[in-house]
């Protein structure tokens, strides 16, 4: 039997509103797939940095990263964001109450595979978007404080 492991999360806000957060790791998700972050393409994404609520495409996004980028290589390479949620609509401001209060704390990626060798290993993927969720397929995309 494996042993469980947990990412510890804790909010820090920065004096802009934003924080920092784990997006996506190589490790295996929920759907026994791994999106590996060494070959992530997010040229796209930074034109359009969007974090939306539940990857809901149709919904205004709930914020935006103010910065994206791959921290470390191999197999601890990791997708880092810095989330800045907005307060302009009702569940914006509710979803960024509920991030402050540590109940909200899970992020998932919304990606385009390019390139699988064995169709569960993405080896090269376009990021779409970032949404906040409630349950992430990857367990440890989660939000960080950097003390």
């Amino acid at each position: 039997m494996k042993d469980t492991q947990f990412l510890e999360a804790a909010i820090t806000k920065n004096a802009d509103g934003s924080f920092t957060a784990i997006a996506s790791t190589n490790s295996v998700d929920r759907h026994g797939e791994v999106v590996d972050n060494n070959g992530l393409d997010l040229k796209s994404f930074k034109k359009n940095p969007v974090i939306l609520w539940g990857h809901d495409h149709n919904e205004p996004a709930i914020g935006v990263s103010k910065k994206t980028w791959v921290e470390g290589t191999g197999k601890t390479a990791k997708l880092m964001i810095q989330p800045l949620l907005h307060e302009v609509t009702d569940k914006a401001r509710a979803i960024k109450r509920l991030v402050e209060m540590g109940v909200i704390r899970t992020l998932s990626v919304g990606f385009k595979p390019l390139e699988s060798p064995d169709g569960v290993t993405f080896t090269k993927n376009e990021l779409l978007e970032v949404s906040m969720v409630n349950v992430p397929a990857n367990a440890d995309a989660m939000m960080m404080a950097y003390k």
